[in-house]
């Protein structure tokens, strides 16, 4: 789960650029196809994971604990490759 919402939030922000709105709803439904392709997830049963994890606000903050730390592994890794 920490997986798909870290290529989640990484996707939507790269959508946040976006400005033209068709062009971002059509990426967006890309992306989520492909993301949860990749990690061979439903997306009926990632929306029923989400909805446990609503329901549970400690296992929120310790799922989104773990996926704010990705993004700032994947950021660090950038940063290094890029200097």
């Amino acid at each position: 789960m920490v997986n798909v919402l870290t290529d989640i939030h990484l996707a939507e922000s790269m959508l946040s650029e976006i400005k033209h709105r068709p062009t971002k709803d059509s990426l967006a439904i890309e992306y989520y196809r492909l993301i949860f392709k990749q990690h061979e997830v439903e997306p009926e049963a990632f929306n029923e994971s989400m909805d446990v994890y609503f329901s549970d606000p400690i296992s929120l903050d310790s799922l989104y604990t773990a996926v704010i730390a990705n993004i700032a592994k994947i950021k660090k890794k950038d940063l290094i490759k890029n200097n």
